[in-house]
């Protein structure tokens, strides 16, 4: 039996917005396509990325790493919700901006990741929880601050595609900590420097090499919003400490 089970919502992200048309999207001026087409690129790019990161942990495995039922529990439902929002937003995209999604996939099969900069995390499931609970809470609140933008757009079922995103997104979040906290009670002190030592690496400058983990571009994404992430994830855990 499982210490924790991963949760998620299980929906379908072209069952939703398959009936969309480009005639959806005329309230869009050719301003606003131009000022929010990195949004929607840089979208379709993270939520893709996540299945490097996935194919990267199964190479480790088969080489002999070590990560426990409880975390491919967690592996297998995020991964799937990932990849719907990533099947999602590269239909948005060839809506809006008429790419067609046959192209956008081929290109998205050419990004090569590189993770030479994580090891410490991918070798180590209880820091690799916690990192990817500070990323999924960040994508939490970026996506968060696109739902009056989604809602503009005058479709009902667009504002319910962001909101489940965002809703997926924060429960990933729970999940990815509560398999640190089931797996590693003895370590969850020692948590707010690890979430320190993961916010120095997100606010030292570098290229993104399409890790997901750390994708962290865009004016929702300052320094002082990743340090509340931060600062909130560090919070949360020690609320939940035993007393000493």
């Amino acid at each position: 039996m499982l210490l924790y089970e991963s949760k998620s919502r299980g929906w379908h992200a072209l069952e939703l917005l398959g009936t969309l048309t480009p005639a959806d999207f005329t309230r869009m001026t050719a301003d606003q396509r131009a000022a929010e087409e990195p949004m929607f690129w840089e979208s379709v790019c993270s939520e893709y990325d996540a299945e490097n990161l996935c194919l990267e942990l199964e190479r480790r495995r088969d080489a002999g790493a070590y990560y426990s039922p409880e975390f491919w529990s967690f592996e297998k439902v995020w991964r799937r919700d990932e990849m719907n929002h990533y099947v999602g937003f590269r239909r948005l995209y060839t809506l809006i901006y008429g790419k067609p999604e046959a192209e956008i996939e081929a290109e998205m099969q050419q990004r090569a990741a590189d993770f030479s900069a994580f090891g410490e995390f991918l070798t180590d499931e209880f820091k690799l929880c916690l990192m990817l609970a500070y990323d999924e809470l960040a994508t939490t609140r970026s996506y968060a601050t696109d739902v009056p933008f989604f809602r503009s757009l005058g479709h009902p079922a667009l504002a319910q595609w962001i909101e489940r995103v965002r809703g997926d997104e924060a429960l990933h979040y729970l999940n990815a900590l509560r398999v640190a906290q089931a797996r590693f009670p003895d370590r969850m002190a020692t948590a707010p420097a690890v979430i320190a030592h993961i916010l120095d690496l997100d606010l030292t400058p570098g290229a993104y090499r399409a890790t997901f983990i750390l994708d962290h571009q865009g004016p929702s994404y300052t320094p002082e919003i990743l340090r509340g992430v931060a600062d909130t994830l560090s919070g949360v855990i020690q609320r939940q400490l035993p007393a000493t």
